[in-house]
C-alpha cells in the first residue's frame, strides 16, 4: 500500500502483517507452477480470471458468489451504474471484498477513449466509488494481466497494490506470488482467525501509518 516506509526498528514495530507474525513462504515453486498451467502463451495473463482464485489462490468455486442487488449502484447524475462481477462472503455469509474484472489490455488508471457510459473515469476510481457507494472497504479490480487489491475504508484515502501476473511468473517474481497468496489465499480469506483476516489485516496496516505518520510530523514540527 502506499504511504510512509518507517526504517530501522521504527519500521518493524509498526508492520501490522510482521507484528501479526505472518511470515511470507519460502516455497513457492508449487504456487509458480500452478500459476505457469494458467498463462497465455506469450506468459503475460492468464486465460480464465476465475482460475486465479480457485486453482492458485485455492478459494472454492462458491467463494466467486453473485453480487447483491445493493452492490449495484446507479449514479444518475453521471448517466453511470458500478456494478461487480462477484461477491466474496466469510464462512459466516457476510460480505468481505468485491470483485470486479475488465477486459484484457484494459489500463486500470486510464480513462477510456469511448466511455459507455456519461462518466469519463478511469476502471480504478470507478471502481473506488463502487466501494464506498456499497460500503464495503476492500475490493479486487483484475484483468487477465493484473490483480489490484483496493483499500477505500469510508472517510479516508484510498490505497492499492497491484500484482501483475508477468511478474509474478518470473523465478525472480517468486516473493510478488508469495505476497500476493499471503494476503489473498484460502486461509487468509476464510480460515484465520477474525483479527489475522485480510480486512483486519489492512486495517491494522492503515492505523499504523497514521501512527507513524503523526509521530514523523511531531518531529518535523519539533525540529
Amino acid at each position: 500500500m502506499a504511504g510512509l516506509r518507517p526504517a530501522g526498528r521504527a519500521r518493524r514495530r509498526t508492520t501490522a502483517v510482521g507484528r501479526a507474525r505472518h511470515l511470507i513462504d519460502r516455497n513457492i515453486r508449487p504456487h509458480q507452477e500452478r500459476l505457469a498451467a494458467l498463462l497465455n502463451d506469450d506468459e503475460t495473463a492468464v486465460t480464465d480470471i476465475r482460475s486465479i482464485f480457485t486453482d492458485l489462490l485455492d478459494w472454492e468455486a462458491d467463494d466467486l458468489a453473485h453480487p447483491d442487488p445493493a452492490h449495484r449502484i446507479r449514479l444518475p447524475e453521471l448517466d453511470a451504474t458500478l456494478e461487480p462481477h462477484w461477491q466474496v462472503k466469510d464462512r459466516d455469509g457476510a460480505a468481505q471484498l468485491l470483485i470486479r474484472v475488465e477486459p484484457a489490455g484494459t489500463d486500470l488508471d486510464k480513462p477510456p477513449a469511448e466511455p459507455m457510459d456519461g462518466w469519463t473515469a478511469s476502471p480504478h476510481v470507478r471502481f473506488e466509488r463502487l466501494l464506498r457507494e456499497a460500503g464495503l472497504p476492500a475490493g479486487v479490480l483484475c484483468t487477465p494481466e493484473a490483480v489490484r487489491l483496493v483499500y477505500a475504508p469510508a472517510g479516508e484515502t484510498s490505497g492499492h497494490i497491484t500484482f501483475r501476473v508477468a511478474d509474478m511468473a518470473q523465478v525472480m517474481g517468486r516473493p510478488i506470488l508469495a505476497a500476493f497468496t499471503l494476503l489473498l489465499g484460502e486461509y487468509r480469506m476464510f480460515r484465520a482467525e477474525p483479527r489475522e483476516r485480510l480486512a483486519s489485516l489492512l486495517a491494522a496496516s492503515r492505523e499504523a501509518q497514521n501512527t507513524v505518520s503523526t509521530r514523523l510530523a511531531r518531529q518535523v514540527l519539533g525540529a
